[in-house]
């Protein structure tokens, strides 16, 4: 089976606990009156937001799924009188949807998707209130040396983590490969096109953010969790471009057992970064 979004996978604990961290940085969250949500999703981020605020009388989900918004409209249809509206759009084009400014922008887990990202993170930055904030997490990113007072990142691949990776990758490359199906190097998706950490902090603020929090967490994934990513559609096609998808999918989620099983492993960690920045006034 092959998913075109993320519901299984966003489910697990260590992906709300990740967003949740993220959430919890939000220094103006607790007081805004707006908050425009990128990348919405089925609503777990937005349940999150209005759960974090009283004030908050305005959420706006951004989300280029149709299915991924009537899954979210069922799940927050019992949130009383709070005001939630939510508008089909890509991120690139969600300024032409939305009137007026908001107290807050966030973006989880979908930066890495965009081509032009620094595009997107300036149409933000004229989205929102002067000392507004933006608040982006992503779990796809290189390692970075220590700049301009920033720690050295190690990325989103932990040093520990990267046996398992190429044990991986390997399995399910020869299970392809014994089908006749072989990735096209020349195709990359924009998700594998990945930016260092200090690239990202560099992105903020070129768009004009002051960077108030640059940070890494790890979560540690199990075998469910690799299995549900594994039905991931981008994540399939992104891991074996020109292969069927429903084929490069199956390849993952029949060998990451047997990975775990030979390295002896139960989980996998996976580092997240997050990046909470403020417009100057």
């Amino acid at each position: 089976m092959v998913e075109r979004n993320m519901r299984s996978f966003a489910r697990h604990p260590f992906y709300v606990d990740r967003n949740a961290g993220l959430i919890d940085m939000i220094t103006a969250l607790p007081y805004a009156s707006v908050v425009y949500e990128f990348g919405s999703g089925e609503g777990a981020v937005t349940e999150l937001i209005l759960d974090r605020t009283e004030t908050t009388t305005r959420v706006y989900g951004i989300e280029p799924s149709a299915a991924q918004i009537k899954a979210a409209e069922k799940r927050l249809k019992g949130r009383g009188d709070r005001f939630i509206q939510l508008i089909r759009a890509k991120a690139e084009d969600a300024g032409q949807f939305l009137e007026g400014k908001a107290d807050v922008a966030i973006m989880c887990n979908c930066i890495h998707l965009i081509k032009d990202k620094l595009a997107v993170i300036r149409s933000i930055f004229n989205l929102v209130e002067d000392e507004g904030q933006i608040a982006i997490n992503t779990a796809f990113y290189e390692p970075s040396d220590a700049t301009n007072g920033w720690p050295r990142f190690e990325g989103c691949q932990p040093l520990d983590s990267l046996r398992f990776y190429r044990r991986w990758m390997s399995k399910a490359l020869r299970a392809l490969v014994r089908q006749g199906l072989k990735p096209r190097k020349e195709e990359r998706s924009q998700a594998r096109n990945q930016l260092t950490a200090s690239e990202y902090l560099d992105l903020v603020e070129a768009a004009g953010f002051r960077v108030l929090i640059l940070s890494e967490e790890t979560a540690d994934i199990t075998l469910d969790g690799w299995q549900d990513i594994s039905k991931y559609e981008l994540f399939a096609q992104g891991t074996f471009p020109g292969v069927p998808v429903k084929a490069a999918s199956e390849a993952l989620q029949n060998t990451v057992q047997e990975t775990l099983d030979e390295l002896g492993l139960l989980f996998v960690p996976r580092n997240w970064l997050s990046i909470v920045a403020e417009k100057a006034s």
